[in-house]
């Protein structure tokens, strides 16, 4: 989908190999703690159940996002955090905002899918009437994540993608409000029952979405 003077995919990345064809790995079993590995490179899909890569993609944990092989096809990359702004500060401008939000800010309902998301009542979530939602046509899908830990989380309600930008020297866990001082992977999440797109700094460890942009020349 082109928006504004960028060429998206419309699904997330479902590969299990890098551009020049190796293999990436993923666990076993699916729920397999990798805390305790340094730079793990591996993909699943959601509760390692191959029926859902056709809905949702794969998830991936950032080391795969940083590796030199790329995991998206040749032409296409993983987007910087700046190419995500780029996205956002366009829909921006251009009046994707559901129309109450901080300097027309809250443009999670255009990029998101008009289903699978779990419902919610806020005003401009994706949540809320699921078939206003993607006029962007960028049809982000709430596909969760997976933690270090093996744990899948949070199908159906958030949608959430690694750029390739590595971000700060900490971050906090997501359950544990625990902070881990080593650098994160920045990631953009959209919530069921937020207007916003968010960006975060996150254990690069976890399983995330990957949605490849085109090189334009």
């Amino acid at each position: 989908m082109k928006i504004g003077d960028q060429i998206w995919m419309t699904e997330n990345l479902k590969t299990t190999r890098f551009n020049n064809g190796d293999t990436i790995k993923t666990t076993t079993p699916s729920t397999r703690d990798i805390e305790p590995e340094i730079s793990p490179k591996y993909q699943w899909a959601y509760n390692g159940d191959e029926k859902n890569v056709a809905i949702y993609g794969r998830l991936y944990t950032w080391f795969i996002v940083a590796d030199q092989r790329n995991v998206c096809p040749a032409g296409w990359h993983v987007p910087t955090d700046e190419e995500w702004t780029t996205l956002t500060e366009y829909l921006t401008k251009t009046g994707n905002g559901f129309g109450d939000g901080y300097q027309n800010m809250d443009i999670a309902k255009s990029l998101s899918s008009k289903s699978g998301w779990f419902p919610d009542e806020t005003p401009g979530s994706p949540g809320k009437d699921h078939l206003s939602n993607n006029s962007s046509g960028f049809n982000a899908i709430p596909s969760g994540c997976r933690l270090e830990d093996g744990n899948f989380h949070r199908l159906g309600y958030y949608a959430n993608w690694w750029t390739s930008t590595e971000g700060g020297t900490a971050f906090m866990q997501i359950l544990t409000g625990e902070v881990v001082k080593v650098p994160g992977g920045l990631l953009r999440v959209i919530y069921n029952d937020y207007s916003y797109v968010n960006c975060y700094v996150n254990n690069k460890k976890y399983g995330i979405s990957v949605r490849c942009l085109k090189q334009i020349k």
